[in-house]
């Protein structure tokens, strides 16, 4: 019924878009793609912390959706010698406790750990160090850790499909995986790791957050003085 009676419809990418036509037909013709955008200035200052080890990053809510536990899983198959690099999570969630404690089992444990929720600068800051960004979740709307590890020219691991596929169109910096599968991820790490400097111009399509607000705002002006001159 909200989508029904609703004068104007976002979604943050055309795969949310979509979905959102399957769901609802009646929304065509009334929707508009307004992509997540970034924070410039945040970006200019990134530092990446001191560490002695390289290390893959995986950014998100820990739950099931996105795709811990098979990222874990992948690790493992990488061992149970040394794989030369961490895996590292960044974020909190309801799985957090059941994903420590398989953390725990595992031959590759060393080499596993979890960071917690952390400032967004300090997030920045382990995106940037990171040897690479991996994506494992079932499907991302968007994937806004994606585009920051985009703009800081990190090699990103990801299946094509979803939003994400908008995100790193045309990104040579993208590792695109055939299949969210156990030996799909590993084999995608291993190609990560060994990446070297990406250089690309950096698109224009996503816009500061400045001027994506703006939109959203010009967008509400838009309806309202329609329905209220």
């Amino acid at each position: 019924q909200v989508l029904r009676r609703a004068d104007g419809i976002t979604t943050v990418s055309r795969f949310m878009l979509g979905e959102l036509e399957k769901f609802s037909p009646d929304v065509l013709g009334k929707t508009t793609v307004i992509w997540n955008g970034f924070d410039p200035s945040a970006l200019e200052g990134v530092k990446a912390p001191e560490r002695d080890r390289p290390y893959g990053l995986c950014v998100g809510r820990l739950n099931r959706q996105k795709g811990q536990a098979l990222l874990m899983d992948a690790f493992e198959t990488l061992g149970p010698r040394d794989p030369g690099f961490d895996l590292m999570f960044l974020g909190d969630g309801p799985a957090r406790n059941g994903l420590a404690e398989k953390a725990s089992r595992s031959p590759m444990h060393p080499y596993i750990s979890f960071r917690g929720r952390v400032p967004h600068d300090e997030a920045l800051g382990l995106i940037k160090g990171s040897s690479f960004l991996v994506v494992a979740s079932e499907t991302e709307s968007f994937g806004l850790a994606a585009l920051e590890a985009r703009l800081l020219r990190r090699p990103i691991v990801a299946v094509s499909k979803g939003g994400v596929q908008e995100v790193l169109e045309a990104y040579p910096g993208a590792v695109w995986i055939q299949g969210d599968t156990r030996e799909a991820f590993a084999e995608g790490m291993k190609k990560a790791i060994n990446c070297r400097d990406i250089q690309y111009e950096p698109t224009s399509r996503f816009e500061p957050w400045e001027r994506v607000a703006k939109r959203y705002t010009d967008l509400l002006s838009k309806h309202v003085l329609r329905n209220h001159p």
